[in-house]
């Protein structure tokens, strides 16, 4: 990533070690969220994810919330992969809900 395209973030990412579940519609994915920010999360996957695949994510709040996103980009690192995830089309509660993990974690 350039220094141009961390330029064009528009909230703040956090570390978030965690698990997240989501699918592409044929395929289930059990993977690691390296980070997370109000506009998508990072994350270490075992398989590559084509840029523009449409997802259903399940974030790992308590509770869980489903919310949708699209594969922005994906690279491989090493043995594993790198995929940025964009959240779409959030609900009022689905946003208050992400808001409240990032406060969670920033005031640790």
């Amino acid at each position: 990533m350039t220094h141009a395209d961390r330029e064009q973030r528009k909230s703040v990412r956090l570390p978030f070690p965690s698990e997240i579940v989501f699918s592409d519609g044929s395929r289930l994915f059990s993977e690691h969220i390296v980070n997370i920010s109000t506009g998508g999360i990072l994350t270490e996957t075992s398989r590559s994810c084509e840029p523009g695949t449409e997802v259903v994510l399940t974030l790992p709040f308590v509770p869980p919330r489903k919310v949708k996103g699209v594969v922005k980009w994906c690279t491989k690192k090493g043995l594993v992969y790198q995929a940025g995830i964009q959240f779409v089309d959030l609900t009022p509660e689905q946003e208050s809900s992400i808001r409240e993990c990032m406060y969670g974690l920033f005031w640790r």
